[in-house]
């Protein structure tokens, strides 16, 4: 996830164009220094439902491992799926993806009561969600 603090963009017109140019030279520079071995073969982009993934990750800001690195530009790697993939498929790991996050854009304490980890549960220092799947 690139995190742009609002001071880049102030000032500028046509937003939504910007965002464009500014994911595809974010995106051919992350892969670009990733090793050969880690490049991925394929990248899918979509338009279809932008304004439901566009709030989930507006959502995602609201996630205290997330807002807190968002002070100042800069690029930050996560995978956002944990170690889901062990468990599940792709398709259902990204549905779930878009769901925890608009649950929280719904009814942010509600979603975060379910994603809290209890006392026994710890969430592990490179995981985002409490919860394994």
């Amino acid at each position: 996830m690139k995190v742009i603090h609002r001071s880049v963009r102030a000032g500028q017109k046509r937003l939504g164009q910007l965002a464009k140019w500014k994911t595809a030279e974010e995106v051919a520079t992350l892969v670009r220094s990733l090793p050969v071995e880690e490049q991925p073969k394929q990248i899918i982009v979509t338009r279809k439902c932008m304004l439901e993934v566009h709030v989930s990750f507006q959502a995602c800001l609201k996630i205290d491992k997330f807002s807190l690195k968002a002070t100042e530009p800069q690029m930050v790697l996560y995978n956002i799926y944990d170690d889901w993939l062990k468990s599940i498929s792709s398709y259902t790991a990204f549905s779930h993806l878009v769901l925890i996050p608009r649950a929280s854009h719904v009814n942010n304490e509600k979603a975060k009561m379910l994603l809290k980890p209890d006392k026994a549960m710890v969430t592990e220092p490179h995981h985002i969600w409490a919860i394994n799947l």
